[in-house]
């Protein structure tokens, strides 16, 4: 799975379920805190995330720094997939 189609994958994840507040384009570089993500909307991605790929992600891996941005998180999804 390549990076391009995670990344493709997580923004649709993102905008069918209404994770962000900010509903204007998403770059993959730019702060999904920045435009509106809560920690209860971390935890309903994280869900989303996990039951997309078939992964669950390690509590060392469940820190705010690492799902940033959507070029964070599908650089830990792929490392995920490739393990």
């Amino acid at each position: 799975m390549d990076l391009e189609y995670i990344t493709n994958k997580l923004k649709s994840i993102i905008i069918n379920n209404d994770i962000l507040k900010d509903k204007s384009e998403l770059c993959n570089n730019e702060s999904l805190k920045n435009k509106g993500l809560d920690s209860i909307d971390l935890i309903n991605l994280i869900v989303l995330i996990e039951d997309e790929f078939s992964f669950a992600f390690d509590i060392d891996e469940l820190v705010i720094e690492n799902f940033d941005s959507i070029n964070d998180i599908a650089n830990i999804i792929k490392c995920k997939l490739l393990r």
